[in-house]
Protein backbone atom coordinates (compact mmCIF):
# COMPACT_ATOMS: atom_id res chain seq x y z
CA UNK A 1 0.00 0.00 0.00
CA UNK A 2 1.69 3.09 -1.46
CA UNK A 3 1.97 6.16 1.44
CA UNK A 4 0.83 9.35 1.34
CA UNK A 5 1.98 12.18 2.78
CA UNK A 6 1.95 15.86 3.04
CA UNK A 7 4.62 18.13 2.96
CA UNK A 8 5.09 21.54 4.48
CA UNK A 9 5.84 24.36 1.98
CA UNK A 10 7.68 27.61 2.96
CA UNK A 11 8.34 29.99 0.61
CA UNK A 12 11.76 32.38 0.40
CA UNK A 13 10.50 35.70 -0.34
CA UNK A 14 12.69 38.65 -1.17
CA UNK A 15 16.15 36.79 -0.97
CA UNK A 16 19.04 37.57 -2.81
CA UNK A 17 20.99 35.17 -5.07
CA UNK A 18 23.42 35.47 -2.65
CA UNK A 19 21.06 34.53 0.14
CA UNK A 20 19.73 31.57 -1.13
CA UNK A 21 23.40 29.95 -2.48
CA UNK A 22 23.57 30.54 1.59
CA UNK A 23 21.23 28.36 2.21
CA UNK A 24 21.58 25.68 -0.32
CA UNK A 25 25.25 26.03 1.28
CA UNK A 26 23.36 25.36 4.72
CA UNK A 27 21.27 22.70 3.50
CA UNK A 28 24.50 20.63 2.18
CA UNK A 29 25.76 20.01 5.75
CA UNK A 30 22.18 18.22 6.61
CA UNK A 31 22.70 14.77 5.20
CA UNK A 32 18.92 14.35 4.75
CA UNK A 33 18.23 17.55 2.92
CA UNK A 34 17.62 16.58 -0.90
CA UNK A 35 17.67 19.24 -3.92
CA UNK A 36 14.44 19.66 -6.33
CA UNK A 37 14.81 21.73 -9.30
CA UNK A 38 12.90 22.91 -12.13
CA UNK A 39 14.24 24.78 -14.66
CA UNK A 40 12.45 27.11 -16.48
CA UNK A 41 12.86 31.24 -18.46
CA UNK A 42 10.90 34.27 -17.91
CA UNK A 43 9.23 36.19 -19.77
CA UNK A 44 12.30 38.20 -20.09
CA UNK A 45 14.21 35.03 -21.68
CA UNK A 46 16.41 34.45 -18.21
CA UNK A 47 16.95 31.33 -17.20
CA UNK A 48 16.16 30.40 -13.88
CA UNK A 49 14.67 27.57 -11.64
CA UNK A 50 12.55 26.81 -8.89
CA UNK A 51 14.41 25.39 -6.32
CA UNK A 52 12.77 23.08 -3.18
CA UNK A 53 15.26 22.20 -0.08
CA UNK A 54 13.39 19.30 1.07
CA UNK A 55 13.93 17.78 4.36
CA UNK A 56 12.07 15.26 5.74
CA UNK A 57 8.36 16.92 5.19
CA UNK A 58 9.11 20.38 4.98
CA UNK A 59 10.06 21.89 2.07
CA UNK A 60 11.85 25.47 1.25
CA UNK A 61 11.06 26.70 -2.21
CA UNK A 62 12.74 29.50 -4.02
CA UNK A 63 13.43 31.07 -7.36
CA UNK A 64 16.83 31.67 -8.25
CA UNK A 65 18.34 32.78 -11.58
CA UNK A 66 21.04 31.12 -13.25
CA UNK A 67 24.29 31.08 -14.35
CA UNK A 68 26.92 28.52 -15.41
CA UNK A 69 28.69 29.10 -11.53
CA UNK A 70 24.89 28.76 -10.30
CA UNK A 71 24.53 25.73 -12.34
CA UNK A 72 27.90 24.02 -11.33
CA UNK A 73 27.02 24.79 -7.78
CA UNK A 74 22.99 22.71 -7.86
CA UNK A 75 25.12 20.20 -9.98
CA UNK A 76 27.28 19.33 -7.13
CA UNK A 77 24.58 19.36 -4.35
CA UNK A 78 22.80 17.27 -6.65
CA UNK A 79 25.89 14.76 -6.86
CA UNK A 80 26.60 15.13 -3.07
CA UNK A 81 30.21 16.53 -4.19
CA UNK A 82 31.81 19.15 -2.50
CA UNK A 83 30.14 22.35 -3.31
CA UNK A 84 32.63 24.67 -5.72
CA UNK A 85 32.37 28.57 -4.61
CA UNK A 86 30.39 31.21 -6.52
CA UNK A 87 31.79 34.31 -7.13
CA UNK A 88 29.52 35.26 -10.35
CA UNK A 89 25.91 36.37 -9.52
CA UNK A 90 25.62 37.86 -12.59
CA UNK A 91 22.74 36.68 -15.29
CA UNK A 92 23.39 36.05 -18.91
CA UNK A 93 21.42 38.33 -21.22
CA UNK A 94 18.02 36.77 -22.54
CA UNK A 95 18.19 33.75 -24.54
CA UNK A 96 16.67 33.56 -28.00
CA UNK A 97 14.65 30.36 -27.74
CA UNK A 98 13.33 28.93 -24.42
CA UNK A 99 12.13 25.05 -25.96
CA UNK A 100 15.89 24.90 -27.22
CA UNK A 101 17.47 25.81 -23.95
CA UNK A 102 15.44 23.61 -21.85
CA UNK A 103 16.35 20.81 -23.86
CA UNK A 104 19.92 21.52 -24.11
CA UNK A 105 19.88 21.80 -20.12
CA UNK A 106 18.18 18.46 -20.17
CA UNK A 107 20.79 17.01 -22.17
CA UNK A 108 23.63 18.00 -20.30
CA UNK A 109 22.39 17.05 -17.17
CA UNK A 110 21.05 13.31 -18.65
CA UNK A 111 24.68 12.11 -18.60
CA UNK A 112 25.05 13.04 -15.40
CA UNK A 113 22.15 12.05 -14.08
CA UNK A 114 21.84 8.08 -11.70
CA UNK A 115 18.43 7.79 -13.90
CA UNK A 116 15.90 9.07 -15.96
CA UNK A 117 12.24 8.77 -15.60
CA UNK A 118 9.00 10.03 -16.41
CA UNK A 119 7.10 11.44 -13.63
CA UNK A 120 2.88 12.61 -13.67
CA UNK A 121 2.25 15.88 -11.90
CA UNK A 122 -1.19 18.30 -12.49
CA UNK A 123 -1.88 21.89 -11.96
CA UNK A 124 -5.25 23.84 -11.70
CA UNK A 125 -6.85 20.23 -13.45
CA UNK A 126 -4.34 20.15 -16.26
CA UNK A 127 -2.26 16.90 -16.39
CA UNK A 128 1.55 16.80 -17.50
CA UNK A 129 4.08 13.95 -18.08
CA UNK A 130 7.74 15.89 -16.51
CA UNK A 131 11.45 14.42 -17.25
CA UNK A 132 13.19 14.17 -14.44
CA UNK A 133 16.57 13.27 -13.84
CA UNK A 134 17.51 11.52 -10.53
CA UNK A 135 20.86 12.66 -8.88
CA UNK A 136 22.16 10.97 -5.02
CA UNK A 137 20.54 14.37 -3.48
CA UNK A 138 18.23 15.40 -5.78
CA UNK A 139 16.08 15.42 -8.67
CA UNK A 140 16.02 18.03 -12.11
CA UNK A 141 12.24 18.08 -13.54
CA UNK A 142 11.77 19.50 -16.58
CA UNK A 143 8.34 20.39 -17.61
CA UNK A 144 6.09 18.06 -19.43
CA UNK A 145 3.58 19.06 -21.90
CA UNK A 146 -0.10 19.21 -21.01
CA UNK A 147 -3.09 16.52 -20.97
CA UNK A 148 -6.31 17.10 -20.77
CA UNK A 149 -7.31 13.80 -18.84
CA UNK A 150 -5.57 10.71 -17.42
CA UNK A 151 -6.13 8.70 -19.84
CA UNK A 152 -4.45 10.74 -22.86
CA UNK A 153 -1.11 11.16 -20.83
CA UNK A 154 -1.58 7.82 -20.37
CA UNK A 155 -2.15 7.05 -24.21
CA UNK A 156 0.65 9.99 -25.12
CA UNK A 157 2.95 8.70 -23.31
Amino acid sequence: MKKFFNISHIKGVDLSIAEIISEIKMAFNEPKAVLLMTPRVDKGEQPYAWIGIRVEETQLNMKLQLNEDIMKFLIAFLQGKELPEVSDFKIPEGIVDAEKWLTNHYNEYAVEAQAEKKEASTSEGVFYLNKVLVFERGKITYPGKPYESILSMLVGA
